[in-house]
């Protein structure tokens, strides 16, 4: 059932268009690394079929994210062990050498065995480490695809691509640098973030170390090496770690290493939220008998942690540099000045003759109501509404609104237009996608009621996610990092061994599910929110639906089953409803083991749900906000 029959109307350049329908994959942005290298080979190939500069831009930003993703998997993989007690570390401190000595002794086997092997990797990791170098230098120096320079990148990556891999490290997932595709930051921000550092330390004669907490330091730290050789540091290197399992032994030796020139230490990740890996890599590095006048921490700090001392946990005279949200390079793009040239570029074609961008005291009402509402939590992105004047070619005027909203940074972004291009007749009319900003039809938001024929539009999106936004498969069950949902799953089915044993079932719980739970995978919502579907002039409208599945504070889900669970919980579906709904959505996808799977994710997204309102309680300011809270903590 198709909600409405007229699509909206299209201005989406068939430039555009064409060049993002060749990254249909990145609907699932789990990649695994031989992926990633298949992905980069193409990436490089399509380069001489580039037509526009911000074509090109793209590129070479695509190239640097496949780089650094692949470097990230190999750093894990090396330093991975068969036992990481580093949780149980931090929950008994008291113990801590002895489990330490327990870690070492059973791990040793293990890494006996694996060392001619890894040893064969990690000399490939060091000729690797070139590219990544090289990338990082070609990004900042907004070099063209076709450069020498970059083709040269080319040329090693083809050397490289003979890989002495095993098959479990071809395998192994991409982890989501989660603030280029789940938050709003860019590589222009960490070089932001370098200023901030450089602006403190005037001089550069001392060698500096770049620490960067993975995942996002496999991309920041590399880019901020690249960015301070550019500004004149002479001896800079960089090193990433995962702090919260451990430091492996060979990273270990390598920071020794770095740390025998006594350089300043950079301490670089995207948004903090407990502050707790910041206060781990600081201690890794206190240990290691760095001084804590040599440690810098450098961070951008999101809307929901401003007024929160972010350095509250480090150890007392660590300094500690912020990136404040209103710094923030996609901030700027949103601005009326830089939004008007980007907006400009999709009514300079057809009937249209440019724009003027107008001032509106109800637009102005609306993006304060926006810039307030960043601050309600991480999954929130930044927007910006904009009235503006379309010019026609036979001299009329034509008034439009165009929202715009961030969404991800490179190919992080792209799943973004291609749904809103898919699911064309459920959601505002797509305009273009630029910069990691989608820009959308403004629709003005009248609110919808639960039940009020609202239950086949439901039913017909999530068909319509499955059947046009399919997946090959379930990545965040492929293991062996699970996504959260499926944490949330398994730790709901263990209680029932109890809370002192339950964790010995945690391996059968993973394969049990694997194997009873048949998926019907897609790019889903993730967000079924009646506040989030709107009454257009045409129908019913979702106006949030690009982002919600993949990438932390998501469950990682790719089950349809999650979709329809959020719906019935949302909604407040009655039983009747509730069949009514199910049914249709199988009638449209022939998906006839959906019933199988609902208790599951009805049971996580309720205990989830619980769990959020019951923190949004402790964190309300207003009495309102407390009540709403504890309705949908007692709902769920």
């Amino acid at each position: 059932m198709l909600m409405r029959e007229t699509p909206v109307r299209e201005v989406t350049q068939d430039l555009e268009r064409d060049f993002y329908s060749s990254y249909e994959w990145c609907l699932n942005p789990l990649l695994r690394l031989d992926e990633l290298f298949l992905h980069l080979q193409e990436e490089f190939s399509r380069w001489s079929l580039l037509k526009a500069d911000w074509q090109r831009y793209e590129s070479v930003i695509n190239c640097y994210l496949f780089i650094c993703a692949i470097a990230g998997i190999v750093d894990d993989f090396l330093a991975n062990r068969r036992v990481i007690l580093a949780p149980l570390k931090a929950r008994m401190p008291r113990i801590r050498a002895i489990l330490g000595a327990v870690e070492w002794t059973v791990n040793l086997p293990f890494q006996l065995m694996r060392r001619a092997r890894n040893n064969r990797i990690l000399k490939w990791r060091r000729q690797w480490q070139s590219c990544v170098d090289d990338i990082c230098e070609s990004l900042i120096n907004q070099l063209q695809p076709l450069d020498p320079r970059i083709t040269a990148i080319h040329g090693r990556v083809l050397q490289l691509s003979v890989l002495p891999f095993p098959d479990s490290l071809l395998k192994e997932r991409m982890r989501l640098p989660e603030g280029f595709r789940c938050q709003d930051l860019t590589h222009h921000d960490v070089l932001s973030m370098v200023d901030r550092f450089v602006g403190s330390h005037p001089k550069n004669e001392r060698p500096l170390l770049i620490v960067g907490p993975r995942t996002a330091g496999s991309y920041f730290a590399p880019l901020a090496r690249a960015y301070c050789l550019k500004l004149g540091w002479k001896d800079v290197a960089w090193l990433t770690v995962r702090p919260k399992l451990g430091v492996s032994s060979a990273e270990r030796r390598s920071l020794r290493s770095m740390l025998k020139k006594d350089p300043l230490v950079l301490v670089m990740d995207d948004y903090p939220n407990t502050g707790f890996t910041l206060d781990v890599t600081v201690k890794v590095l206190r240990n290691m008998g760095v001084r804590k006048e040599r440690i810098t921490v450098v961070v951008p700090v999101h809307p929901v942690s401003v007024g929160r001392n972010i350095g509250s946990n480090l150890e007392s005279g660590v300094k500690v540099l912020t990136l404040n949200p209103a710094q923030l390079y996609k901030e700027w793009l949103l601005k009326p000045q830089a939004a008007e040239n980007i907006i400009s570029d999709y009514f300079n074609r057809g009937e249209f003759n440019g724009i003027v961008m107008i001032d509106d005291p109800e637009i102005d009402e609306l993006n304060h109501s926006l810039w307030d509402h960043y601050a309600d939590g991480f999954h929130v992105r930044l927007k910006r509404v904009y009235e503006v004047v379309a010019k026609k070619i036979n001299g009329e005027v034509e008034t439009k609104r165009i929202f715009a909203k961030s969404v991800g940074w490179g190919w992080l972004g792209y799943h973004a237009y291609i749904a809103g291009i898919r699911l064309k007749e459920f959601v505002p009319g797509i305009v273009g996608l630029r910069d990691g900003i989608l820009l959308t039809e403004w629709v003005a938001h009248r609110r919808t009621e639960h039940e009020n024929g609202i239950t086949p539009v439901l039913s017909s999106y999530v068909a319509a996610r499955v059947n046009r936004l399919g997946l090959k498969e379930e990545p965040s069950l492929a293991g062996p990092r699970y996504g959260w949902g499926w944490l949330e799953a398994r730790s709901l089915l263990r209680k029932a061994y109890g809370s002192y044993f339950g964790f010995l079932k945690n391996g059968t719980l993973i394969n049990e599910l694997k194997r009873r739970v048949i998926l019907k995978a897609a790019f889903i919502d993730g967000r079924m929110r009646p506040e989030d579907w709107i009454a257009g002039e045409e129908g019913l409208v979702k106006v949030d639906f690009e982002h919600h599945n993949f990438g932390a504070p998501q469950l990682d889900f790719a089950d349809s089953a999650f979709d329809l669970a959020a719906a019935v919980f949302e909604f407040g579906l009655s039983d009747q409803s509730e069949r009514d709904f199910i049914r249709l959505y199988e009638e449209e996808t022939c998906d006839t083991t959906v019933q199988d799977r609902l208790m599951l994710h009805k049971l996580v997204y309720g205990t989830v749900s619980k769990r959020l309102a019951w923190e949004s309680v402790l964190r309300a300011g207003s009495a309102r906000r407390r009540s709403e809270g504890n309705e949908r903590m007692l709902a769920a």
